[in-house]
C-alpha cells in the first residue's frame, strides 16, 4: 500500500505512525512526543504523506511514486520501491548467499582483497 507514494514519504509515514510496531496508546503517545522533539517537522510531513496516500488509494490522484515496467512472457509487470522500516535479516542473508553463488569471483572480478 505504501508503495503508492515515493520512498521519502514512505519513510515519513513509518517514522511517525510506526505501523510495523505493536504499541499501546500510551507507548505510542510517548514515542510520538519523543520523535516530534527530535524531528519537529515530522508530524506535518507525515500528515501530508498520509493525505497523499489516501487520495491515491481513493483514485482521486495519480500516484507520484516511481516505478519500472518490465516486460515478461506473461505481460508487463510494474516494480515500485517499498520501504521496510526493519531489516529482514533472513531475506538479506539469502540474497547475499545467492549473489555469492552466482558470482564467486565477486563484483570486482576477484580484485577485492579483504585480508588487509
Amino acid at each position: 500500500m505504501f508503495a503508492q507514494v515515493p520512498p521519502k514519504e514512505q519513510w515519513e509515514l513509518h517514522l511517525f505512525f510506526t505501523p510495523a510496531r505493536d504499541m499501546d496508546d500510551s507507548a505510542l503517545r510517548d514515542y510520538r512526543k519523543l520523535i516530534t522533539e527530535r524531528h519537529p517537522a515530522l508530524p506535518h510531513q507525515a500528515g501530508k504523506a498520509f493525505k497523499e496516500l489516501v487520495l491515491v488509494l481513493r483514485n482521486k490522484r495519480p500516484s507520484r511514486a516511481g516505478f519500472k515496467a518490465i516486460s515478461t512472457r506473461s505481460g508487463p509487470i510494474m516494480i515500485r520501491p517499498t520501504v521496510k522500516p526493519e531489516i529482514d535479516v533472513d531475506t538479506l542473508a539469502k540474497a547475499l548467499i545467492q549473489i555469492a553463488k552466482e558470482n564467486p569471483e565477486g563484483f570486482l572480478g576477484g580484485d577485492l582483497d579483504l585480508t588487509n
